[in-house]
């Protein structure tokens, strides 16, 4: 009878956990990240889709023309939430919640999400440097994924610095 009672309990307490237990601005981003790529495939042409992302991509050109308005001070961030293709947002979402779910944890959401946006920034940067004269935009959450993984090496060596042997986390690194 007892252990009929335990099992009915754990089966209780198991009904009450939630089906995807990832911390909630990992769920908030991959649920705006997927949404956005949702309307942008079903509820709008490609037409309008093309001009959105050409809109709010990040496009290294126009910060050189000298006609900067809205759309391009605000591509450094919007760029992070629109993708090329199904593949694109599915690899990117996988890696958000991979990565992403640890670092909320560890350090909280506000921090986590702070790290991700400024890393976004951080890979608009860097596409800018390099291509300074692009006028193909730039899309995708690749730059703050990269924080993430970032995040999570530091918080792997920190944790467990047996893993890689004598020379640390540098062989999981590179």
């Amino acid at each position: 009878m007892r252990r009929e009672k335990e099992k009915l309990e754990k089966k209780l307490a198991g009904a009450a956990e939630p089906m995807i237990n990832m911390p909630p601005v990992t769920k908030y981003l991959i649920a705006l990240i997927l949404g956005i790529h949702l309307i942008l495939s079903f509820a709008l042409s490609p037409e309008t889709t093309d001009s959105i992302i050409n809109q709010f991509g990040f496009v290294p050109e126009r910060f050189q023309s000298g006609n900067i308005d809205l759309y391009t001070l605000l591509s450094p961030i919007t760029h992070m939430f629109l993708h090329g293709g199904w593949m694109h947002v599915i690899m990117n979402t996988l890696m958000l919640a991979a990565f992403g779910s640890g670092i909320e944890r560890w350090i909280g959401s506000k921090r986590m999400l702070v790290l991700f946006l400024v890393s976004g920034l951080f890979g608009a940067a860097a596409h800018f440097v390099l291509n300074t004269g692009s006028a193909y935009p730039m899309i995708g959450a690749s730059g703050g994924l990269s924080g993430l993984f970032a995040g999570a090496l530091i918080m792997l060596s920190r944790g467990q610095r047996e893993m890689g042997g004598r020379f640390g986390i540098l062989p999981f690194a590179l």
